[in-house]
């Protein structure tokens, strides 16, 4: 049975986590020979990885996954896509 006296801070209860909505994380195809990921930007996603653990929200890790994948800009394809 799982423990129900944790400590918590006061920003514990000002966070609200709960179910979000997220578009979907599809990206337009790339069809330029010379696309480039740089090593940084892999190195963010491995340091950010989900494992399920007990305190990891899985809402948290979309949306840090989704402000990621948002850093990226691909030539000739508009914001909106």
């Amino acid at each position: 049975m799982e423990n129900n006296n944790v400590r918590r801070t006061l920003a514990d209860y000002t966070n609200v986590v709960g179910p979000q909505h997220f578009n979907s994380i599809a990206r337009p195809r790339v069809n330029a020979a010379n696309m480039e990921v740089k090593p940084a930007l892999i190195q963010l996603v491995k340091s950010n990885q989900f494992n399920g653990l007990s305190h990891e929200s899985p809402y948290e890790h979309l949306t840090t996954f989704n402000e990621i994948c948002n850093t990226v800009k691909i030539n000739g394809v508009p914001d909106e896509a």
